[in-house]
């Protein structure tokens, strides 16, 4: 984690979920600016995390359209299309987020990423937590 922002007063919608706009900036100084905005009552929070005071590894920039290249990628591609085509029923509605495929899209962009850069360990560690996602996944039960 490199930074919090609550957003407090978020009304809540009968049968529905909670909804705010989150609005995310970064500048060439490392200054990462977030603001929330809940829809409903325009409860707003912001903050500015300065990314260069974090303590957060850095990674070179990679592609993830050149993970099919990597060294490796055979081992993960059946988990990763599995994964995949449990996102593309749910991507653009609201039980996307709802069933936190979101966390199962940033586990597979993570394990891409891996690949590319060659780390196998955190690669595999992540598969992990994809087989565990999709093991446990229960439509409309959310995570």
């Amino acid at each position: 984690m490199i930074g919090e922002l609550d957003l407090d007063n978020i009304p809540q919608r009968k049968n529905e979920l909670a909804e705010a706009e989150v609005t995310f900036s970064y500048d060439v100084n490392g200054l990462l600016s977030v603001s929330a905005r809940a829809l409903g009552n325009d409860s707003t929070a912001a903050t500015v995390i300065d990314i260069n005071q974090n303590d957060i590894p850095a990674r070179p920039p990679v592609k993830l359209s050149e993970w099919k290249k990597a060294i490796g990628v055979s081992k993960y591609r059946p988990l990763l299309r599995k994964a995949e085509k449990m996102m593309e029923e749910f991507i653009g509605k609201e039980a996307f987020i709802e069933n936190g495929f979101y966390e199962l899209q940033d586990l597979c962009d993570g394990v891409k990423a891996d690949l590319i850069l060659g780390d196998e360990k955190e690669a595999e560690a992540k598969s992990e937590e994809i087989k565990i996602f999709i093991n446990d996944w229960k439509p409309g039960a959310g995570r």
